[in-house]
């Protein structure tokens, strides 16, 4: 049970990651523009 909760956290902190980094990217490159 506990194996398998850190790896939904694992997907979540992931997915958060992702986000996150997309943001990043176009915040970015509104800058650049």
């Amino acid at each position: 049970m506990a194996v398998a909760g850190l790896a939904a956290d694992g997907k979540q902190i992931v997915a958060r990651t992702k986000s996150e980094a997309t943001n990043y990217e176009r915040l970015a490159s509104l800058l650049d523009a």
